[in-house]
C-alpha cells in the first residue's frame, strides 16, 4: 500500500532490479518492479552479468553480515569462468 502512494521519479544513478535482472529507468517501472520483487525469483546471476557490462565494478553492503558480497564474488567467478560461448547462450 506504501509503494503506490510514494512518488517515483527517473532515478539519477542507475537503478537496479533483482526481480528484473537488470536497469530501470523510469519512475513507474521502478515502482512496479519494488512490487514484483516482493514476490518474484531473484534473478541474481542476471543482475550482476548486467551491472558488469555496465562497467560496475564495485558495491556498497550495509548490514551486519557481508552475505551480498559474498554473492558478488561467487557470481563473478562463474562469470569469468565461462567462455565467451556459454555467457552468450545464458538466459
Amino acid at each position: 500500500k506504501l509503494l503506490k502512494k510514494l512518488t517515483f521519479r527517473k532515478p539519477r544513478v542507475p537503478f537496479y532490479s533483482n526481480a528484473a535482472g537488470g536497469p530501470l529507468a523510469e519512475g513507474e517501472s521502478i515502482r512496479g518492479a519494488m512490487l514484483n520483487q516482493m514476490t518474484s525469483p531473484v534473478r541474481w546471476d542476471e543482475l550482476m552479468r548486467s551491472q558488469a557490462e555496465a562497467g560496475i565494478r564495485s558495491w556498497i553492503e550495509v548490514g551486519p553480515k557481508a552475505v551480498l558480497g559474498k554473492m558478488v564474488s561467487r557470481c563473478r567467478k562463474r562469470q569469468h569462468q565461462r567462455g565467451p560461448r556459454e555467457r552468450s547462450r545464458e538466459p
